[in-house]
């Protein structure tokens, strides 16, 4: 029963794919409002839908291109500020993983 409630929480969360494509797109365009109101709702659907949103932005972290960087950033600070708390535990747990990303290493 576990594995099919974890198959249906990713293949909901797979529905936000274009919308998160959207807010990370490696591009000089800027990122609408309200795909950080969705994106911040998104965080207060379900524990399932933020750990799939924390991985997804980490993996764009490391494919994109600096624009795309930047926007992922920018997505990572709308929802610590106005996000579920459970994205900031998740951020917190994987900012190792945050920092290789970076360049900076362990610290």
């Amino acid at each position: 029963m576990e594995i099919l409630k974890g198959a249906q929480t990713a293949v909901n969360f797979a529905s936000y794919f274009p919308l998160l494509h959207k807010a990370t797109a490696d591009n000089d365009t800027p990122c609408p409002g309200y795909v950080y109101d969705e994106i911040i709702k998104l965080s207060y659907a379900s524990a399932g839908h933020r750990c799939h949103l924390v991985d997804f932005l980490l993996s764009r972290l490391q494919a994109s291109g600096c624009c795309g960087k930047q926007k992922v950033v920018s997505v990572m600070k709308h929802l610590t500020d106005k996000g579920h708390a459970g994205v900031r535990q998740l951020l917190r747990i994987k900012d190792t993983a945050i920092r290789a990303i970076a360049g900076g290493g362990a610290a």
